[in-house]
Formats: structure tokens, sequence, C-alpha cells
């Protein structure tokens, strides 16, 4: 019922891990009709200085560079600045096992020192995972297990863990819980007319980050979520 994909490529992206072949990849006919999830986790500033102590477990790093916005939604095939991103798809009218399907980004992080960048590398996607996928009907589900690392620290990661459900006919519902750093966003479409345009959505958005809690999961950190929306 799912296989991670390169249909498309993400901005600075290390994407999935597969290939499907173009003339039955939903991506490639977007006049099916398609629902798609986005959870993007992105920096808000510029750049962001950490502590000296921080910078001990951080490869020497003084700050790194943030993707300097604020909330933005997604296009039908293309993702803002982010650090992590996950699109999931559910297309309705395409055969098993590829009516749900997804792909997977880690943006450039980029180390500060003396004010200059210094270094560049690619965080690792691997710790993003979907797992428990189904399509029944004219529901889809799958769950999300985020954990991905800054690639210059030995401590740290941002975390995540949700339960998606798509209904067909035009409405999203998630629950999760999240270590409180960075901002977090999420959005879901639909197809709103024959060409395969998308209308999206909002439905959760996280945007106190304390980054402290890079340093760990614990109680104050730990925060839960729960949204719905309709189209």
């Amino acid at each position: 019922m799912s296989l991670s994909i390169t249909a498309h490529t993400l901005p600075a992206a290390t994407t999935a891990r597969a290939a499907l072949n173009a003339n039955v990849t939903p991506y490639a006919v977007p006049t099916q009709q398609l629902n798609q999830w986005v959870h993007m986790t992105y920096i808000p500033q510029e750049t962001v200085p950490i502590a000296w102590y921080q910078g001990m477990t951080c490869s020497g790093a003084e700050a790194f560079k943030g993707d300097n916005r604020g909330d933005r939604s997604p296009s039908n095939f293309d993702l803002p600045s982010h650090r992590t991103a996950l699109r999931v798809a559910a297309n309705w009218q395409n055969p098993a096992p590829w009516n749900l399907y997804w792909e997977k980004s880690t943006g450039v992080t980029r180390k500060v020192v003396g004010g200059s960048v210094v270094e560049t590398k690619q965080a690792n996607p691997d710790g993003i995972q979907v797992l428990d996928t189904w399509v029944s009907g004219g529901v889809a589900h799958f769950d999300v297990r985020h954990d991905v690392a800054d690639p210059f620290c030995t401590v740290g990661s941002v975390k995540y863990r949700e339960t998606v459900q798509i209904w067909r006919a035009g409405s999203v519902a998630v629950n999760g819980r999240h270590n409180n750093v960075p901002n977090h966003e999420s959005y879901a479409s639909y197809n709103y007319n024959t060409t395969g345009e998308q209308r999206w959505v909002k439905v959760w958005n996280f945007s106190d980050a304390n980054y402290w809690c890079l340093l760990g999961w614990v109680a104050t950190c730990d925060k839960s979520y729960t949204a719905s929306r309709n189209f």
C-alpha cells in the first residue's frame, strides 16, 4: 500500500529510496483525485546562535543558519526552505499498491563560526518513517515516526510522532506528540478542479520553540497535539 519515491526533487533534499515509472506515478498524473499531507519543521530566524557548551557537542559551531521565514504553505510540487519535510499523498484513482505513497526531505545544515558559514552538511532522512499504512474505501491512514539529528551535533534531535487519517470526502485528522523544537507546520490539500490544482489548508502548527529541548525529550518539552479540518 506504500512506498518511498523520488517522483520529483524537493529543494536541498535527500529524498527517498526507490523510483516509480513516471507513467504510473501519481505526481505525474495531477488530474487524478489526490489528497496530500505535508509536515515541515523549520527555523524561523536567519541565524540561530548557540551557547559555548552546546558548541562543544556541535563540532565547534557558534551558530547555525535558519530558514528565515514564517509559516508558509507548500505548492503542489515544491516546498519552502525547511529543516525536515514529509509529503504523503493518497491517490484514490491510482491502482494498488500506488494509491498511498510518500517522499521525505532534509534541508542543508550550515555551520557558522566567526559570523560566516564555514561548512555545510545534509541531515540523514532515514529517521523519517511512514508506518502502519492502509487505504480502505474512502479513508487513508498512516503513522509518522520522526527523529532527525543535526549532522554536526552528537546530542539532540528533532522528534515527533503522529497518526494521520485523510477522508476522500474532504477532511483530515491528526494527533501526535513532539519535542518542541524547532517550529512545526502541517497542511492538507485536495483537488478542486479537473486540471489537478490543489487547495491547501493549514491543519496544525507550533511556533514556541525551546532549543533547550534539543538536549532531550523531557517532560517540559513533550507536547501533544490534536487537530482536524474539513476542506
